[in-house]
């Protein structure tokens, strides 16, 4: 099956106060940072909502529904992509690696209409999940029923949850950075030791 990768970046960051996507970590921004780690994808769309952003080597997808979130996002990305199934990557997970991209997406079969990330603690990741191409009709029919839910999303297709701790991955590859105390945090973790 033929994949995709998109990467998200146009939330409105308010709980963080300022862009998310242009957070610094290691010196390069998160949207760098994930363009960079999905280039191997052989479509790549950018999801800008109502913003006006650009990525070289990424199709700019604007929301054709204003105000659903992320599963408005989906459902223009959805609707543009070419390739058979898309795997979402939200600019407020820096840590997302390639490998773990890689493995999602080759988790998606004929079996499965979605693949979604559980981590230990049991949290479902539905943000960071893979969504055929084929599931648009059911999505479109959940929000003509007025649910803008992402979370609820899955819940109505054949979803494959995806343990991480059935995987090498740690569930910090799913961490999502969307206050100012959480990108202290990140920045304090990535910090090297210091000794005096």
């Amino acid at each position: 099956m033929v994949v995709g990768a998109a990467l998200l970046v146009g939330g409105e960051s308010r709980r963080m106060g300022r862009d998310k996507s242009q957070l610094l970590l290691g010196g390069t921004t998160f949207q760098a940072r994930l363009a960079e780690m999905l280039s191997d994808f052989p479509e790549r769309l950018l999801s800008v909502g109502r913003r006006t952003l650009s990525v070289p080597g990424f199709l700019t997808v604007p929301d054709l529904l204003p105000d659903k979130g992320p599963l408005g996002a989906l459902h223009a990305l959805l609707t543009v992509c070419r390739s058979e199934a898309l795997i979402l990557v939200p600019c407020d997970a820096p840590l997302f690696s390639r490998e773990l991209a890689r493995f999602l997406a080759q988790a998606i079969t004929e079996e499965w209409e979605a693949v979604v990330p559980v981590t230990r603690d049991g949290r479902q990741h539905p943000a960071c999940g893979v969504y055929r191409k084929d599931v648009l009709p059911k999505l479109q029919a959940q929000l003509r029923a007025g649910n803008g839910r992402m979370r609820d999303f899955p819940a109505s297709l054949r979803t494959s949850w995806l343990p991480l701790a059935d995987t090498p991955f740690p569930d910090r590859c799913l961490t999502n950075v969307n206050t100012p105390q959480a990108y202290d945090a990140l920045l304090a973790e990535e910090q090297p030791s210091s000794f005096f």
